[in-house]
């Protein structure tokens, strides 16, 4: 039997989530020496994944497009389904059915999925987690104080309409125009859209507010040097549409940054743990109609679900309060970083789902014979 992981290293969230879960598979004994990581690029790596697979292996399906009944492999197959929406198209439900165990990171999600006619019993709830070797609050002043210089706010997600971009710069714009001892600092890479995205479209939309306190940082880099760029900002702002788990959320609230964000989709799970320690946003819930998100959603004949939409005016007042009550909040934001790194690790993430293949029987019991070095008298 092997445990045959099917993703990809990069920089998405889905990159980022396959390379965390499977360095903390590996970490465990034994079951390290079963594990075999598939990248499906193209025809080669598909047909090389479908001729070594046993019908006793255990396949964990990352990929969004590749699940079982599009891909025919032997084994048994766990599907990780993670999503933006509040309403699938009937296509990718069906071929969630044809799994053999469904893992979702929310309580949302799982509700989402169940109300569209999955059975509870084949859907399970594993939580993603952070890293808290990487992201960590001992770079940062724990005191009610903050170093000279200007107030930072700092923004990080793909620049596209479901991250909130429109309504955070205008937002920021309400509450402190361009004060420059007020800084908003935004990581918006999108390097997997073409070369436009690499900032071009990002530094157009930001001329628009005419605002040189609004900067921009830009270029891919490791998972081990964004910790810098969380921990030279003073608070993080996310008023993001919806998320399949808002892993720049609880990264930067892993450093200890106090943290404005709206409250909904996937990010609920970690944020519901961490209530009166963060600045939930006001918003509405409304249609999807985004036409860019839309190319990649898994929406229905036109209906693509709903998302929440950050008021603009209490995200002002909650920026200007962050502000104003600085030391009370970086007090709350180390607190959430201890409770958050706590209980959503990879380490946790890893036994939950291990615990998980077990209890449907996925993983049998597997008994290992003595070293040669051991004696029995």
């Amino acid at each position: 039997m092997r445990i045959n992981v099917i993703g990809q290293r990069n920089s998405t969230g889905f990159g980022n989530h396959f390379s965390y879960f499977c360095e903390q598979l590996k970490n465990f004994s034994h079951i390290q020496s079963e594990i075999v990581e598939y990248v499906l690029t193209d025809d080669a790596s598909v047909e090389h994944l479908v001729k070594a697979a046993s019908p006793r292996d255990i396949n964990i399906w990352f990929y969004a497009f590749a699940r079982p009944g599009t891909i025919h492999t032997r084994g048994r197959n766990v599907v990780w389904a993670i999503f933006e929406q509040d309403k699938l198209a009937p296509l990718f439900i069906n071929r969630l059915s044809r799994a053999d165990l469904i893992w979702t990171p929310s309580t949302w999600a799982k509700e989402i999925l169940e109300r569209q006619g999955l059975p509870s019993g084949k859907v399970d709830l594993v939580p993603e987690g952070v890293a808290p070797e990487i992201y960590h609050p001992y770079c940062r002043p724990w005191q009610e104080k903050r170093p000279p210089g200007p107030f930072r706010f700092l923004m990080l997600g793909k620049f596209e309409a479901r991250k909130g971009y429109a309504q955070l710069l205008e937002a920021f714009i309400k509450a402190f125009g361009k004060d420059p001892k007020i800084e908003l600092l935004i990581k918006g890479d999108f390097f997997h859209l073409g070369k436009e995205r690499r900032g071009a479209k990002l530094l157009d939309f930001v001329k628009r507010y005419d605002a040189p306190n609004i900067r921009l940082l830009t270029g891919e880099v490791s998972r081990e040097d964004m910790f810098p760029i969380y921990n030279s900002a003073d608070a993080f702002v996310f008023p993001s549409r919806a998320e399949g788990w808002g892993l720049p959320l609880i990264e930067a609230m892993a450093t200890g940054l106090p943290a404005i964000a709206t409250n909904y989709s996937g990010q609920t799970e970690f944020l519901k743990e961490v209530e009166g320690f963060f600045m939930p946003v006001a918003h509405k819930i409304v249609p999807i109609n985004d036409p860019e998100y839309q190319q990649f959603a898994m929406g229905h004949e036109g209906d693509w679900g709903r998302w929440a939409e950050a008021d603009i005016d209490d995200l002002a007042q909650k920026m200007r309060e962050m502000v104003t009550h600085y030391g009370e909040w970086q007090q709350k934001g180390i607190e959430a970083s201890r409770i958050l790194r706590s209980k959503f690790n990879w380490t946790n993430a890893a036994n939950i789902a291990l615990e998980s293949l077990i209890r449907h029987g996925l993983l049998t019991d597997v008994r290992l014979q003595l070293p040669p070095s051991i004696a029995m008298r």
